[in-house]
């Protein structure tokens, strides 16, 4: 596009929308037929819910930790985590929080669950209402709900 010198001191201001046609893949690559991710847990509820519910909360190890530094009740630690219901919906976290361990600061099942980890462990958490907000219904989360966290130990501070 030229402009002219004149064309600038008229005050006037022209706005293009240009498409282009969609271009091939480079040699050697193909193009992608995956389907886009669904945005949810990156689990399901591993056990049926009466058995969760008998047991309170259900753990599977992603990634050991140190099998060394275990939080105790009142340790100041770094965690991470991704709330889901078990219809997909994400609730909450992503980003690194300091927390107090084992002392109510964490839903009953995060806390029974986040002393038994050790420093650096990936889990993924299953948590029966009981264990969770129970009758409580609290934003985004509908009361008497199944909670699935994927969640990580990150440190372990000074009380």
């Amino acid at each position: 596009i030229i402009f002219s010198p004149g064309f600038l001191h008229t005050g006037v201001l022209l706005v293009f929308s240009v498409s282009l046609p969609a271009t091939q893949p480079e040699m050697g690559c193909a193009a992608s037929t995956e389907e886009p991710k669904k945005r949810g847990p990156p689990f399901s509820l591993p056990i049926p819910a009466d058995e969760l519910a008998e047991k309170g909360i259900h753990v599977e190890v992603v990634e050991e930790g140190d099998k060394v530094t275990f939080p105790k009740a009142g340790d100041r630690v770094v965690i991470s985590f991704q709330g889901y219901l078990v219809t997909g919906v994400n609730f909450g976290g992503g980003q690194k929080l300091e927390k107090l361990a084992g002392k109510g600061k964490l839903i009953k099942g995060m806390d029974e669950a986040l002393l038994k980890m050790s420093k650096g462990e990936h889990i993924h958490l299953s948590v029966a209402p009981a264990m969770g907000y129970g009758s409580k219904a609290v934003p985004m989360i509908p009361e008497n709900s199944i909670l699935l966290f994927d969640m990580t130990l990150h440190d372990i501070l000074a009380k």
